[in-house]
């Protein structure tokens, strides 16, 4: 009852964190002029945060993995654009777009091992996260904006990953139950019976037994 409790704790924090998250991404993403590529992957990087969290207000993983699927596949994108869409391949671009991409895979990995694993991964992605926003964003941050607000993007940014594997880490994944059919010890296998019913046909015409007890007894045989 108490891990159920904060099960749904963790999965309400986390729901309205990535809310959030959704929200300052529309604010810092969508209000470039340009309307490109990069555009449309911002807007699904807004769906992706979506979907996660009304799959932790549904508690529903699936939902949570598709959004973490939508945040991996905008990331590998991202990154391909970065190696094959440039003459002139950059290599610390082709870093950063790597590191953006682990955290999302990881996260993908987290919705499907649960348990220990989810709540480790959880730990991971937001210290992964939080070191990204302190490298790229920290001048441009701190300078223009209130020590609060600097507590407040960070949280948005990094700390919904720590709910979300919290949140996970009291799903336990399905065991795989390998059923066999086992034949009890006691009932007689199928060439036992045969076996019987031979000696008693030979019993019959013998003459040893009668027919009528041949059949009661041959009936005895069936029904075991």
């Amino acid at each position: 009852m108490k891990a159920e409790k904060s099960s749904k704790i963790f999965r309400v924090l986390a729901g309205f964190l990535f809310l959030a998250n959704s929200f300052l991404d529309v604010r810092l993403e969508l209000t470039y002029p340009d309307r490109g590529i990069y555009w449309i992957l911002a807007c699904l990087l807004i769906i992706s945060s979506v979907l996660i969290a009304i799959g932790f207000f549904a508690r529903n993983n699936i939902i949570v993995m598709s959004g973490g699927i939508v945040w991996t596949a905008c990331r590998i994108v991202r990154l391909l654009i970065c190696v094959i869409g440039n003459n002139h391949l950059k290599i610390d671009g082709v870093v950063r777009f790597t590191l953006y991409l682990i955290p999302a895979v990881l996260f993908v990995v987290a919705t499907i091992k649960k348990g220990r694993t989810a709540r480790l991964l959880g730990i991971v992605i937001t210290i992964f996260i939080y070191l990204q926003n302190w490298t790229e964003d920290f001048w441009g941050i701190v300078f223009f904006l209130p020590p609060l607000r600097v507590l407040v993007y960070w949280i948005i940014r990094a700390i919904p990953y720590l709910f979300a594997g919290l949140a996970l880490s009291f799903e336990r994944p399905e065991p795989i139950i390998k059923k066999t059919i086992q034949e009890p010890q006691n009932s007689p296998s199928l060439s036992d019976n045969v076996e019987k019913l031979t000696k008693l046909k030979a019993l019959l015409d013998s003459g040893v037994i009668t027919q009528e007890e041949f059949d009661a007894k041959k009936l005895e045989i069936m029904k075991l």
